[in-house]
């Protein structure tokens, strides 16, 4: 029994010990912070000024808004209470105190400062006459009692935004409205709260701005709570951006005019025939700072017009522009060709150019005397004749050197294009030194010539390219190739070709290559490549000659550094290999320079219908050639000269510190040689510390008296390392691994 009472005793005397202990910690609990209710009343309708009183802005109380109070560092967010009108409203929330008062809406911005933040330079209407995308913004300040108060000027101090009005008739040709703009020139403007928020536009977006019958659109935008005084003899301009049309107005007020905060201010033109049709851009005044803005295929057609003699012109894509339909005439293809051109693609697509042979330097830009960058041209269709064309420019600089001019950025895609010589995806011709191409692309193109057809470009005389490539199907009959036709004196930097097909359809000295057909020479100078390449490409050129899986022929001068051919199926003629097919490139004692250093062949296969046949070179003459190597396949028949490196070597050729390791094929055993099939000379040939890999052709396959072949290596005795490192050759250049660093 004691037992239970005491348990019941126990359980009787907790709820009194628990019930002391909650009311000594509820008195521990600070105090709740009081909710107080405040009044509050928006502005009636706000005016035009002394002009047009019948319009305004009604400002209405909606769910959901809030005001913030400060006094001080404090604020305190207050909710608006149901059954609110209109105009008045009560709110709920904490008390403030302070000495002074600012009310801020809307609520959700708690301080002056972030109230100066709001930016008004996006604005979007949807509609004709759309008010739905008008905000109220204001401060009231000094204020000493916050408790029943109105956003007007007899409560305090009052910032509050403004309202500009549109109501614009628009020509009868004009369909629909997508921007309106009021530029000046200077900034005037207001682009937000904040003072030095300063703008020369003001602009309003309209979207579904389909207009009707009368041709009038009205759109609205919050202003500022700054007023904006446009000072007497501003130049203003009215801007309409309409579809095609590009409508223009200018304005110069003879007195200051204001565009006041805490008012609708209204701007009219009743009369439709004061819009300047020169407005024919979307936007833009063609100078570097303010480029005239393209976005439809009109307002492409029309550049032409607005170019000038010596003068730059700046032209910028704001859209992907169809031209279908349109017969380009290109700019700047007429006498004295020296009418300048910027023209910026944004990143923008042109589709389906087409140009015929009836015009000169058929392309997009005729001859090009300036910038071209960043756009693509996809599906251009060009058919020249006897023209020089290429998709950017026909022609690129003359001799008069007008300006340097640039490529750059730019993708031809899935093009067409033929012309009977100087015919290129990108370009015709480069003529002079500055002109530079960079970053530019050839993707799909189909390339239809005779002489001096490339997969880039039919000619380049000088210039820099870097950093390109093509992987076009190219056809013709001499000076072909699968970046360029043919060079003088160029400089090529880690530009390729790949994945192609050059077709050369006649026979003779074709001087044809997977990357430059023929690199010629001006004074005994040359081309310079460096780190380009082409693989995985196929040259069908059976029937001709001079034919190089990187270049047909290389004259004196021309310089080829740690460039490579990789997988190339190539058929060819006579004197022709798989890299390159006629070498005349240097002379150490005739010119310094020139010489092909360090470059490769790595697999593919070459076959040959006629003599003189290697898997690196066809016919060395004046030539240097060091610390290369190939692994072509070579199929030679029953012909003259074929060599796993070099078919025949004539006189004044330098040759060392390389090797050959393809299979090398051919019934006439006299000229079959694992490295060199003849080495048909003087005393002036010299092939020294080559190696010939192969178990059962000589090194050479005849040697003419008189020449130096001689501290060379024929076998497969350990590995092609192992037999270079006895050779002496430089380990800064070669891993030993078979390969060039």
């Amino acid at each position: 029994m004691k037992t239970r009472i005491h348990t019941f005793l126990s359980i009787a005397v907790l709820p009194f010990a628990l019930f002391s202990c909650m009311k000594e910690f509820r008195s521990e609990l600070p105090a709740p912070e009081p909710l107080v209710t405040i009044s509050a009343t928006i502005p009636g309708p706000t005016k035009v000024e002394a002009v047009d009183a019948e319009t305004g802005i009604d400002w209405n109380w909606q769910a959901g808004d809030q005001v913030a109070v400060l006094s001080g560092d404090n604020v305190s967010v207050f909710d608006i209470r149901n059954g609110f009108g209109p105009k008045e409203a009560s709110f709920i929330g904490k008390l403030i105190t302070g000495d002074s008062y600012t009310i801020l809406y809307p609520g959700s911005y708690t301080s002056i400062k972030a109230l100066e933040g709001i930016s008004l330079s996006e604005q979007m209407q949807t509609g004709l006459d759309s008010k739905a995308h008008l905000k109220y913004f204001a401060a009231l300040e000094g204020l000493s009692d916050y408790k029943q108060f109105s956003f007007s000027s007899e409560s305090g101090t009052l910032r509050q935004c403004g309202v500009l009005r549109f109501q614009l008739t628009l020509p009868e040709e004009t369909v629909a409205v997508s921007r309106i703009s009021l530029k000046a020139g200077e900034p005037v403007f207001h682009s937000g709260n904040a003072a030095e928020a300063l703008s020369d536009e003001l602009a309003i977006s309209i979207g579904e701005g389909e207009l009707g019958a009368d041709k009038t659109i009205i759109a609205w935008m919050n202003t500022s709570w700054f007023d904006d005084v446009i000072p007497a003899e501003t130049p203003l301009t009215l801007s309409v951006n309409a579809g095609e049309f590009n409508w223009v107005y200018d304005i110069t007020p003879a007195a200051d005019k204001t565009i006041k905060s805490g008012f609708v201010n209204k701007i009219t033109v009743a009369d439709a025939s004061v819009w300047a049709t020169g407005g024919r851009y979307a936007d833009g005044d063609g100078t570097q700072e303010n480029p005239w803005q393209i976005k439809t295929a009109k307002q492409l057609s029309i550049m032409r017009e607005d170019l000038v003699s010596k003068e730059m012109r700046y032209f910028k894509l704001v859209a992907d522009i169809d031209m279908a339909g349109m017969e380009w005439k290109p700019l700047n293809n007429a006498e004295p060709f020296d009418k300048f051109l910027s023209f910026d693609g944004d990143g923008h697509t042109l589709y389906n150019l087409t140009v015929g042979e009836d015009v000169a330097y058929p392309s997009f830009a005729g001859v090009l005397y300036g910038t071209i960058k960043d756009v693509t041209f996809t599906n251009a269709n060009i058919a020249a004749g006897n023209n020089k064309a290429g998709v950017v420019a026909g022609y690129m600089g003359t001799a008069d050197n007008f300006t340097a001019n640039v490529i750059s950025g730019v993708v031809v895609k899935n093009a067409t294009i033929s012309a009977d010589r100087h015919v290129g995806p990108v370009v015709g011709q480069v003529a002079t030194g500055d002109n530079t191409i960079s970053d530019t692309h050839v993707l799909g193109g189909t390339v239809t010539g005779a002489e001096y057809a490339g997969g880039f470009a039919g000619y380049i005389q000088q210039g820099t390219v870097t950093g390109c490539s093509s992987n076009a199907t190219v056809s013709g009959t001499k000076h072909v190739g699968g970046f360029v036709g043919k060079t003088e004196t160029p400089v090529f930097t880690d530009c390729w070709y790949e994945g192609g097909t050059l077709t050369i359809s006649a026979s003779g000295n074709n001087q044809s290559g997977g990357f430059v057909g023929y690199a010629a020479k001006v004074n005994d100078l040359g081309a310079t490549f460096t780190g380009c390449y082409v693989k995985e490409a196929t040259l069908k050129m059976s029937a001709g000659q001079r034919i190089g899986g990187f270049v047909g022929q290389a004259d004196l001068g021309n310089t080829f550094f740690k460039c490579y051919v990789k997988d190339a199926t190539i058929e060819a003629g006579q004197n022709s290999a798989g890299f390159v097919g006629v070498d005349y490139a240097n002379t150490s004692d005739l010119v310094p320079g020139g010489g092909i250093y360090q470059c490769y062949v790595d697999g593919g296969s070459i076959t040959a219908s006629a003599a003189n046949c290697g898997g690196f070179a066809g016919y060395p003459e004046k030539a240097v050639i060091k610390n290369c190597f190939s692994t072509m396949d070579v199929e030679g028949g029953n012909l003259a000269a074929i060599g796993g490196f070099i078919g025949i070597c004539k006189g004044n050729v330098t040759v060392q510190y390389c090797y050959s390791a393809g299979e090398v094929s051919g019934t006439n055993t006299a000229t079959l040689g694992a490295f060199v099939g003849n080495a048909d000379a003087n005393n002036t040939t010299h092939i020294n510390a080559c190696i010939g890999w192969s178990s059962t052709l000589p090194f050479a396959g005849k040697i003419k008296t008189g020449c130096d072949v001689s501290g060379n290596y024929c076998g497969t005795e350990g590995t092609i390392s192992y037999q270079a490192a006895i050779l002496g050759w430089d380990p800064a250049i070669w891993d030993f691994s078979a390969k060039l660093k």
